[in-house]
């Protein structure tokens, strides 16, 4: 247990560092005066002005997420799935959604978020 438990918070600091590091290149591309901020931390640290706020920025917004279960995330499903749907009609569904359908039609929830994002069931 304590083996998982090391793996998961390793993974997150991961995750985090790199999705800090992606926060401050989105800022840096919206706002050029960020890109051009004094670096005020000392080079010992590791780590920039620009790259700290971008970790802060990024835990403050994708932990709360990390909270939400992902069945009340249909909302957002049903958008991106419209949206995939208009590009494309559901008689052209590719051969993966279809084996990813029957893998996991003995997982009720799955199997119904997939069936909602895809328009039609097995």
């Amino acid at each position: 247990m304590a083996g998982q438990d090391l793996l998961t918070a390793t993974s997150f600091g991961i995750q985090a560092y790199w999705g800090g590091l992606a926060a401050s290149v989105v800022l840096s591309s919206i706002f050029p005066s960020f890109h051009n901020m004094a670096n005020t931390l000392p080079e010992s640290a590791q780590i920039t002005t620009q790259q700290l706020i971008g970790f802060v920025i990024y835990i403050c917004v994708f932990t709360p997420i990390m909270f939400v279960h992902p069945s009340r995330l249909q909302p957002v499903l049903a958008v991106v799935g419209g949206l995939r749907r208009h590009k494309a009609t559901l008689s052209s569904r590719s051969h993966a959604d279809s084996i990813l359908m029957r893998l996991v039609s003995c997982d009720h929830d799955l199997h119904d978020v997939l069936c909602f994002r895809l328009g039609s069931c097995i």
